[in-house]
């Protein structure tokens, strides 16, 4: 007589994250939601009065709703601003150098070349997020958070945060740069580089271009970017 095969209960899977969706990020310490302060102060915080219900309308969600895209290239605009500097001291600036310049100096004609290598840049980079949306995310890919609806990604710079002087300043930076770049890294070791990050996930954000430093919160709902993996945030 054949044994009878115990029934195997199978998990529920859990829903990939995929290039191109809009997601919020939970503070899993404090319960709080990532947020953007874009209207006023391009400051990045955690709102932990903020809460999202399935009827509530999809506006009130946009403080906190970021857009995942995959890494933008900026070469063309770090040329175009290392040239800047070079006239700089004679009070040139990216909003007055056509008119303080004269149109046949070589510093006017490559500034003037720059800018067209940008706008291919830019084509480049919105060809490569079409082709990528709808791709799952793995462990390890480097990112860049856009607040919905807006041009502006969650960046971090050199300049010392309020909160704590050492940890990296961490704001809205239109069209992002390359402190726009975040490496997704599991929170535990129940995960590897390389597998699918799926929505409930616990994960850690390592800044691409100080890989010692980490996206980092603070209990009074300051966010900053110091150099120790301090709470990971969840996805929802």
């Amino acid at each position: 007589m054949p044994k009878k095969k115990k029934a195997v209960k199978e998990l529920p899977q859990r829903q990939p994250v995929q290039y191109g969706d809009t997601l919020v990020i939970v503070d899993e310490e404090s319960g709080g939601y990532l947020c953007c302060d874009s209207g006023f102060s391009d400051n990045v915080f955690v709102d932990q009065q903020r809460v999202f219900l399935p009827t509530q309308p999809s506006h009130d969600m946009m403080p906190s709703a970021f857009q995942i895209v995959q890494r933008y290239q900026y070469t063309a605009r770090k040329n175009f601003e290392k040239r800047l500097k070079t006239v700089a001291k004679d009070g040139i600036t990216k909003d007055n150098w056509r008119s303080r310049l004269d149109s046949k100096d070589l510093v006017y004609q490559e500034l003037v070349a720059d800018l067209g290598k940008m706008a291919l840049e830019r084509e480049t980079n919105e060809m490569e997020r079409q082709r990528k949306a709808g791709q799952a995310l793995h462990y390890g890919n480097i990112i860049q958070l856009q607040l919905r609806r807006t041009p502006k990604f969650v960046t971090q710079n050199k300049n010392r945060a309020e909160i704590d002087p050492l940890a990296m300043e961490i704001y809205l930076e239109v069209d992002g740069n390359d402190g726009s770049w975040w490496r997704v890294l599991p929170a535990d070791k129940l995960r590897l580089e390389g597998e699918v990050v799926t929505y409930d996930d616990r994960i850690v954000l390592q800044s691409f271009r100080f890989p010692k430093s980490h996206l980092c919160t603070y209990r009074d709902g300051h966010v900053a970017h110091p150099d120790v993996p301090h709470p990971f945030v969840r996805l929802h």
